[in-house]
């Protein structure tokens, strides 16, 4: 049960976990030496699918899990053919689930070792790029100031305004937390 639970009863990670002798499990579920096996093994599979997969991969986990492929191609530098593409391997290597919804991990784990092995200054970066996106497309308030509350700092213009929008609503959403929380970035 606890395998099941780490891996979502998903057989490469399953395999990857009980392949790690270092890797203890215990009823409450796996260690994280267990889970950082699997992470090793993710992003070697991500590497070996070149650039432009490794490029979409950060993409959508900056973006989010449903994110269009369109969107995750913007942030990712890459013309559509070239995501596409991009996008056909990290499903055929088990890393994205492609569907109607848009790209998802095909579990934590790999979101998490994917997001996790980008440097911080540029996980600062790209969450702010993708607030720019976001904000250029018309996304409402709320996307953009998620992707701002962990962006870089700094006092645009726009993305304060953003921020003061997003606190706006969710103060008359009767979420004064949250409000503070947008006002204070």
């Amino acid at each position: 049960r606890a395998c099941a639970r780490a891996t979502g009863g998903n057989p490469f990670y399953l395999q990857e976990l009980l392949g790690d002798p270092d890797a203890p499990i215990g009823a409450g579920g796996t260690s994280p030496i267990g889970v950082e096996s699997i992470a090793r093994s993710v992003l070697a599979r991500i590497g070996r699918l070149g650039r432009e997969a490794q490029a979409i991969a950060s993409a959508v986990a900056i973006l989010g899990d449903g994110v269009p492929l369109r969107r995750a191609a913007a942030l990712a530098s890459l013309d559509a053919e070239l995501a596409r593409v991009a996008t056909d391997a990290l499903a055929a290597g088990e890393i994205l689930d492609v569907d109607g919804e848009g790209l998802a991990f095909a579990h934590p784990i790999v979101r998490d070792s994917v997001y996790s092995d980008l440097p911080s200054a540029r996980r600062a970066s790209d969450h702010t790029r993708a607030a720019e996106l976001l904000r250029t497309e018309g996304a409402g308030a709320d996307a953009v100031a998620s992707q701002l509350l962990v962006g870089e700092g700094g006092g645009s213009d726009w993305a304060v305004a953003e921020l003061r929008r997003a606190a706006e609503n969710a103060h008359r959403r009767g979420a004064p937390d949250i409000a503070s929380t947008f006002l204070r970035r």
